[in-house]
């Protein structure tokens, strides 16, 4: 769609046609990152043959290019290897490999950025300490507090950006990570189509920044562009 847009130099919110491909492939986004500098978990790739988790426990299986969480499960036991992978290649249209990461003890955060701003951190506390499909969209008991912790924040802010610049985004982009129990903020992925109502993340923290939510759209939409 960017690309369509682009060619008819049509302006759109959010990162061109190139940041979008590369953060749709979490694979793509690895590599990026770590061109980059920009911590992120240790990962591996594995195909339908391969017969035990090829990282320490406990590890994710992910589909590379699949959003909302879905076919990704967390290895806790060596047991669990078959059905994770297979769940991952399930959810797959096409490929050979799927993404296979450590999995990083601690808290989950996210950081939402728009036209080059980080927003204020938030925390992603999901019951059971694991935040998949069903504790996104089924779950109530999931929570969203913002981090109090100035130290913290601030660095999850810089190493969004950083992220947000190593993958060549642009507008409203949210970043998602992982932090260790020694405070290391490892970058999950980037959702350059983060979700939009009124109790979605991005907008909860450009609320946070003293913004209305037509406030927060309407830098979204100042912002718009083409490549």
């Amino acid at each position: 769609m960017q690309a369509a847009l682009d060619a008819r130099k049509i302006p759109y919110t959010g990162p061109g046609a190139k940041a979008s491909q590369i953060a749709m492939d979490k694979i793509k986004t690895k590599l990026a990152l770590e061109m980059n500098g920009v911590p992120t978990a240790p990962w591996t790739l594995a195909s339908r043959d391969t017969p035990a988790c090829p990282l320490p426990l406990p590890a994710v299986a992910k589909p590379p290019c699949d959003g909302s969480s879905v076919g990704i499960s967390k290895i806790s036991r060596a047991g669990d290897w078959a059905a994770a992978r297979d769940a991952a290649f399930a959810a797959m249209k096409t490929g050979n490999e799927i993404l296979v990461e450590e999995f990083v003890p601690g808290r989950e955060a996210t950081v939402g950025i728009i036209d080059g701003e980080a927003l204020p951190a938030i925390e992603i506390v999901a019951k059971g300490g694991w935040y998949g499909y069903d504790e996104k969209y089924n779950s109530g008991e999931t929570a969203y507090p913002f981090i109090e912790d100035a130290e913290l924040s601030e660095k999850l802010r810089k190493t969004a950006l950083d992220a947000y610049a190593a993958i060549g985004c642009r507008g409203v982009t949210r970043v998602d990570f992982r932090i260790s129990p020694l405070g290391r903020c490892c970058v999950l992925e980037l959702n350059t189509s983060p979700g939009f109502t009124s109790h979605s993340l991005v907008p909860k923290a450009g609320m946070k920044t003293g913004l209305s939510f037509a406030g927060v759209c309407e830098r979204i939409l100042a912002a718009a562009k083409h490549d």
